[in-house]
């Protein structure tokens, strides 16, 4: 069978079957030392093979995309991982950052949702950033950030919500709670 595209990319090597065994890819290292096995992702600004170029701040050094069919085709990705430059490169320094992005049900292609900086900084969604933590089965809100229409929230409870610490943020939806602590260390004011 010849290549054919997926994530919008017609790779050089493809791998594809019908079973596991057919369209896996096993990487082991045996030794006896602590080291892996590796996977790795180059990117220089050469434009020719065997070049090292310096890369610039915002460049993509690498992307892992996951794809499924729509019925017609490959090429649409639903999930991606991406490397970029996070700064200015130099000599034996590359900072990096990694970007993770889905796409919606409305989307025509994968957004970023969560971003790691080259200096460990946490960023979810630009647009809507929402961090939402819940029991095991998922249906109790343990704590919770977001904003939303011009308001910010934070929301810590516990599963019954008895021991809970609410604070949101003034404007947009219902942002109406201003602060409570209780069980019982009180603290109780919703004045707006």
């Amino acid at each position: 069978i010849s290549s054919r595209a997926v994530a919008n990319i017609t790779a050089q090597v493809q791998l594809e079957g019908t079973t596991a065994n057919a369209s896996a890819i096993s990487i082991v290292r045996n030794a006896a030392s602590q080291y892996p096995p590796y996977l790795n992702f180059g990117k220089s600004r050469a434009t020719s093979t065997g070049g090292t170029t310096i890369v610039n701040n915002n460049d993509s050094l690498g992307e892992i995309r996951f794809s499924g069919s729509d019925g017609n085709d490959l090429t649409n990705h639903a999930a991606s991982i991406n490397a970029e430059v996070d700064g200015t490169p130099g000599n034996n320094v590359t900072p990096g950052r990694l970007i993770f992005s889905t796409t919606s049900s409305t989307g025509s292609d994968a957004v970023e949702r969560l971003r790691i900086t080259s200096s460990g900084i946490i960023q979810i969604s630009q647009s809507a950033p929402q961090l939402q933590l819940k029991d095991s089965d998922g249906t109790n809100q343990l704590v919770q950030f977001m904003q939303s229409g011009g308001a910010t929230y934070l929301d810590l409870r516990d599963n019954t919500s008895d021991g809970e610490l609410i604070i949101r943020g003034k404007g947009g939806d219902t942002a109406t709670e201003r602060l409570r602590i209780a069980s019982d260390g009180q603290i109780k004011q919703t004045a707006a």
